[in-house]
């Protein structure tokens, strides 16, 4: 009997957890943190409102630059002025390099995200919900049996 109230418990309050991380997320809780990163690992997360926090986030905040725009900065002419810099500051503060890194991870989240947002357009409901995967076969299948 012990076991099954505890188990009981236990679903209850994962349930409450999960509620809490659904919702109560406000458009300054959007602009403060990259919450989209974490919507989009979401399997149950609306889509609409990843991309409303995609948006007002980048509303906020400068857009770190992707690897095309990089190295056309770094081109020809100007690597003689970069060599340089670099030698005049050789040992970046730690600070600068925890910028560099984080400015690299959010590059690379906004890279995921654009590809997410592709690959899940598709499979958007009116209400924003996303198909889960096994709808997806579903759907794949009967196609398949249509075309066949």
């Amino acid at each position: 009997m012990k076991k099954l109230i505890l188990f009981f418990l236990s679903v209850l309050f994962s349930n409450i957890l999960i509620a809490q991380n659904r919702i109560g997320y406000t458009e300054q809780d959007y602009a403060a943190k990259p919450l989209w990163v974490q919507m989009m690992n979401d399997t149950l997360a609306n889509y609409y409102e990843v991309e409303k926090a995609y948006t007002i986030y980048w509303r906020h905040h400068e857009l770190p630059k992707d690897e095309e725009e990089e190295m056309e900065r770094k081109s020809a002419p100007n690597i003689k002025k970069d060599i340089k810099k670099e030698e005049e500051h050789e040992e970046l503060s730690k600070e600068k390099q925890l910028e560099r890194i984080e400015s690299f991870k959010l590059a690379l989240d906004v890279k995921r995200y654009r590809i997410w947002k592709i690959e899940n357009r598709p499979y958007v409901k009116h209400d924003g919900s996303i198909m889960p995967l096994s709808e997806r076969l579903k759907l794949w299948r009967e196609q398949n049996r249509i075309i066949k």
